[in-house]
């Protein structure tokens, strides 16, 4: 009878494939671990797309802007009034529809399970202007200075995505782009927040949905005293937030 005796080089190379198989097995285990914890930790999404109308016409309407109020997630429309939006589900949305020269279109919604949503929007054209303009000449100040009082019902009657371009819209002789602003100093404004300085850049930070005043000095002290640090005007921005109901 031939008796099979395992080598030493036999043994080792069994060892070696066990290790091998060992540490694949665990690979795999932490693998599947982390694709599990990454499921768990992004949310699961679901689609807006749809078109864009006016309302009259029934032409498409581009540039239009959607965006998800409290966020910074929006896109717009195409040449063709299309647009597509992703969001995670099992969320409240309030996606507004804005455009300059109509009507806003608001929605308010809870998704749990959908993965896709077709909306057909058709909006109503409506004039722009501003809640109230007062231009007044009061001393101590000697010079006549204008007060423009806006609120967020005007910035969405832009149709603007961000305060820094609505503010252009509504005001184009006191905000000029930030690029102008940049290479002519004098252009520029001096900007405040509730009563804190800001550099101009900064406006495109400010959520315009909790403004509720805007005003606008031109001269070299507004009437609340605040100095003018940049160019000739001073744009005085009061939110929600701020405990006084007027300045």
């Amino acid at each position: 009878m031939t008796k099979f005796h395992a080598s030493p080089t036999n043994s080792l190379s069994l060892h070696t494939v066990w290790i091998f198989v060992l540490m694949l097995a665990v690979a795999l285990v932490a693998s599947a671990q982390e694709t599990a914890l990454q499921s768990a930790q992004e949310p699961e999404t679901f689609t807006i797309e749809g078109t864009v109308i006016d309302a009259n016409t029934g032409r498409p309407l581009s540039a239009v802007n959607i965006v998800v109020r409290g966020t910074r997630t929006g896109v717009s429309t195409d040449a063709n009034g299309y647009f597509r939006l992703e969001l995670p589900t099992e969320a409240r949305h309030i996606v507004s529809i804005t455009h300059v020269g109509y009507e806003k279109w608001t929605k308010d919604f809870l998704v749990l399970s959908q993965r896709e949503l077709r909306w057909n929007v058709e909006l109503t054209s409506q004039p722009v202007g501003m809640s109230e303009v007062r231009v007044t000449a009061e001393r101590p100040f000697g010079h006549k200075r204008a007060r423009y009082i806006l609120n967020a019902e005007d910035f969405e009657k832009t149709g603007e995505p961000d305060l820094e371009r609505t503010l252009r819209y509504l005001l184009p002789n006191v905000i000029v782009p930030w690029d102008v602003r940049y290479r002519t100093p004098n252009k520029d404004f001096t900007l405040y927040l509730d009563g804190e300085w800001l550099e101009s850049f900064e406006l495109v930070d400010i959520d315009p949905y909790s403004v509720r005043q805007v005003l606008v000095w031109d001269g070299q002290f507004s009437p609340v005293g605040f100095p003018v640090r940049r160019g000739k005007f001073v744009v005085s921005i009061i939110t929600e937030n701020h405990p006084q109901e007027n300045l």
